[in-house]
């Protein structure tokens, strides 16, 4: 909308309308509005974040639409990820082939599990050390915080976010 404004206010001061463009902004302010209460409406599985980005004229539907499209993508390609090392590992325990399947880290998982389970290149090794004969690790991934002995799931701690999406 900002933008908007700014290419009616240049405009206006080119050929003096300074009144005229304010008015046309004002009506397409109106009419972009309009159309993001429909969207809303129409879609109740909105984040608070995104109606107050759409309420705000910081995001249109169209881009709305283009995240949720790119998300069930990156979903699909992460599904098929965690379906094809799950394929090429007969080995693995129905546990911890469902786990890997639903995206979930549990203990016992090797790291190449955990790995195969985020399908993500977002997470990091927070503290690893060595103790004689004992290795021990402290991976992360989003709100998931694993510790590995010997390359192995020892535990797995969630921490939520302290700023949801309200």
């Amino acid at each position: 909308m900002k933008n908007l404004l700014c290419l009616f206010v240049a405009g206006a001061l080119q050929t003096g309308c300074v009144d005229q463009a304010m008015q046309q902004y004002e009506v397409q302010k109106q009419q972009a509005l309009l159309v993001s209460n429909q969207y809303i409406a129409s879609h109740p599985d909105l984040s608070n974040n995104e109606i107050w980005e759409l309420r705000e004229g910081m995001t249109t539907p169209a881009q709305i639409e283009t995240v949720k499209n790119e998300r069930a993508n990156l979903i699909r390609r992460q599904f098929d990820g965690r379906k094809n090392y799950t394929n090429s590992h007969p080995e693995l325990s129905p546990e911890i082939r469902s786990a890997i399947l639903a995206g979930r880290v549990i203990v016992g998982m090797s790291a190449m599990d955990v790995l195969a389970s985020w399908q993500t290149d977002q997470w990091q090794i927070v503290d690893s050390s060595d103790y004689g004969n004992v290795s021990i690790s402290d991976w992360k991934c989003g709100e998931t915080y694993v510790t590995l002995r010997n390359g192995e799931v020892f535990s797995v701690t969630y921490i939520p976010d302290y700023f949801p999406d309200y």
